[in-house]
Formats: C-alpha cells, structure tokens, sequence
C-alpha cells in the first residue's frame, strides 16, 4: 500500500492554533520533525501546503528533504489543499494523511495505527480527545474531490456519509493543544530520546545514476498534471533541468518513459509509458524493502540507540 499525506502549514488549522512551522524544536524545525516522522513511516508523498507568501521560505527551508512545497489556491485552507493533494496523489496513493503542522511531536505509532487501520475513514483518539490528524481511504477520493467547502474535519465526515472510526492512542503529541496544554519540553524530550533511526537514500545506476526519488517524484506529478512544464513548476525544479533527467533516464534505460504530444496545455502534452508506470511502482517497492531490511539490521547492530 502506497500511502500519501497533505501537511497544512497555514494556521490556525484544524481547531489548533496559530503555529509557525519553521519554529526551532531543539536542533531541528517543527516541519522537520513532522516529515522526518511520516518518512520513517513509510509515507512516500508529502505535500506541504502553504500560502503564496510563504511557499519560497518553506521551499527552501525542506529543499533536499524529498517533499512537494505549493502554494495552494484559497490560502492553504483545508478544503484547497484536500482538492490539491487528491488531484495530484489521486492516482499514486492508497491512502492519504491529512495533519497539520503544530503537531511536531506526533508519535510513529500512531502513524502507523492510522496507516495499518482498514477503515475508510479514523482519526487517532488521546484520552477522548481527538488528534490533529485524520487518515482517508482511496475509496472516498472521488467524493471527497467533488466537494467544493470542506472547511474541517467534520465537514469531511459529513461529505463521507460516515463517522469517523476512532482508534485510541496513548500520544498527547497528537493533541493540536499539545502546546497550549504546556506538553512540549516533556515531548521534545521524548522525542530526542527516541528519536535515533537510520536513513536510507536509494538510487538506480548504470554508467550514469538515473532513477532516484526525486525522478519518481518527477514522473508522478507527470503523470498527474499531463504537463512536464507543470511537474516541475511543482517542484520547484527548472523545466531545463526536468528534461535533463528524463534524458538521462531515457538513455540509460534505452526505452522510452514520458511520451510527448504538440499541442495541449502549456503547449505540449505528457504521459507516461507502461513501462514509466510500473518503473515507479517497482522502485516503491524496492524501497520498501531496502528499508524493512536496513531497519531490522539497525536494531541488531545499534540495540543501545
């Protein structure tokens, strides 16, 4: 299962309050420790939602980390940002995490409760409370799409036709007034401690690296936007420097990946091949199990960390 998630950065968001994700949390931001949390947890597509204003800093700020930064129409608000998130992971994800930022200190267990849970829509629960994350199956993409005003997470409930399945959680770092409540020292202590883990990048070579995550990235928003012009424009890459890596892929391969057509948006349409299709889909699943087995042989090596 290949899972997703929009990461609102514009506040107040989903009933919290104000919070600035480039805030210092020890020796790393707020945006940081949240990302670093969801990719550890196997979330492969990140979105970070934000306002025109900001998307420049928040770019620069995560440039390296493997994430989408984008300024979405209507200032970042929930509704915006599901219809931008779906309308680019529609088509890759099997399930899609919707959280907002002022939750830096969200555990990897509950994470993995939301990703592992079978419901089509659930929300983790701390002592009654509910957190400032919910998860959505691809099921409810096409509803969810087709509605123009989902200002909160009740309102995607209500949209849904369904209530949400609660899972019990023993994470006040899910609580979006985990600050507000005075939590956060405890918290970044918990974090710090626990927060040891290993990193894997993983690249495709011949003579030349070709396939890497940012070029799967590269090929998914292709693939989801029809325009090679406007997948780069997402990125934040250089339409220059776009074509250059299809080349190199398309070279060292020796097949085509992204077929091209005159015409159409931006002057010239863009798709991808079977063969680009199923290349995203087999280098997702050689991370995944590159990454299962470096996990495993870094709890035996480093049992101490």
């Amino acid at each position: 299962m290949t899972s997703g998630a929009i990461l609102l950065t514009a506040g107040p968001i989903l009933g919290g309050p104000s919070f600035d994700p480039l805030e210092s949390l020890g020796f790393c931001s707020a945006i940081q420790r949240l990302v670093r949390t969801l990719q550890n947890c196997g979330v492969r597509h990140i979105l970070l939602s934000s306002t025109s204003g900001k998307r420049a800093e928040l770019e620069k700020h995560m440039a390296r980390w493997g994430v989408l930064c984008q300024a979405v129409p209507g200032g970042a608000s929930l509704s915006a940002s599901l219809r931008f998130g779906l309308s680019s992971m529609a088509h890759t994800c099997d399930r899609l995490l919707v959280l907002a930022a002022d939750i830096p200190f969200l555990a990897p267990s509950t994470v993995q409760a939301l990703l592992g849970s079978d419901a089509l829509l659930c929300r983790p629960l701390v002592d009654g409370a509910p957190g400032g994350i919910f998860s959505v199956d691809r099921r409810l993409f096409p509803t969810l799409m087709a509605e123009e005003d989902l200002p909160s997470p009740d309102a995607v409930s209500r949209a849904c036709g369904l209530s949400f399945t609660d899972i019990p959680v023993a994470d006040p770092g899910a609580l979006p007034d985990a600050r507000a409540k005075g939590l956060f020292p405890a918290l970044l202590a918990r974090s710090s401690r626990d927060a040891s883990h290993v990193s894997l990048k993983l690249r495709l070579c011949r003579d030349r690296p070709f396939f890497g995550p940012g070029t799967a990235q590269l090929l998914s928003l292709i693939e989801s936007t029809g325009s090679i012009r406007d997948a780069c424009q997402q990125m934040g890459l250089s339409y220059s420097k776009g074509r250059h890596m299809i080349a190199v892929m398309e070279e060292e391969l020796g097949i085509p990946i992204v077929l091209r057509q005159q015409g159409g948006h931006n002057g010239g349409a863009a798709s991808l091949t079977e063969e680009g299709k199923m290349l995203i889909l087999r280098f997702e699943q050689l991370e995944s199990r590159c990454q299962a087995l470096v996990q495993q042989a870094y709890r035996e090596i480093f049992p101490e960390l």
